[in-house]
């Protein structure tokens, strides 16, 4: 197997679409802060597909381009305004799927699940960052009753 690579570094890209089921995603690196619009990302959830999409391994080259729906699409475009552009269709075989690169003729197989992985749920992408929730504050400590919610006993003089 060989390994395809982009062109470009995972961490010099700044804008990363998917598209897959009826649903596109559409983020972008800004001050170092993947946004969709005004909306704050999960840094690792976008960096992850972007992982994904420069370590998939190719089974085989010059396949014939598929016809078809399509799974899903894919771009990414560097700093620089380098754009990398994959089309995923199901592949002929059991356990295959179809990467059409934008500007190279026909197709190349790759991993099933890494191609599917890497278009699941786009939606799950432009969910803002969760926010964390407020500390719940401890109960009082130390009210002088051994624990045992009564009020000691003070004798009388």
């Amino acid at each position: 197997k060989e390994v395809w690579r982009l062109a470009f570094g995972v961490r010099d890209q700044d804008k990363l679409e998917i598209e897959a089921g009826g649903s596109k995603a559409v983020m972008e690196r800004k001050d170092g802060e993947w946004k969709s619009g005004g909306t704050d990302l999960d840094f690792n959830t976008v960096n992850t597909r972007l992982v994904l999409l420069s370590e998939l391994q190719v089974e085989a080259f010059d396949q014939p381009a598929p016809t078809g729906t399509a799974l899903g699409r894919v771009k990414a475009v560097s700093s620089s305004g380098v754009e990398a552009e994959v089309t995923f269709h199901p592949g002929t075989a059991a356990g295959q799927v179809l990467a059409v690169v934008k500007g190279r003729t026909g197709a190349m197989t790759v991993e099933e699940g890494k191609g599917r992985e890497l278009l699941a749920d786009p939606a799950a992408l432009v969910r803002p960052t969760p926010t964390p929730a407020p500390a719940t504050p401890a109960p009082p400590q130390g009210t002088g009753d051994g624990g045992q919610g009564t009020v000691p006993a003070t004798p009388i003089q």
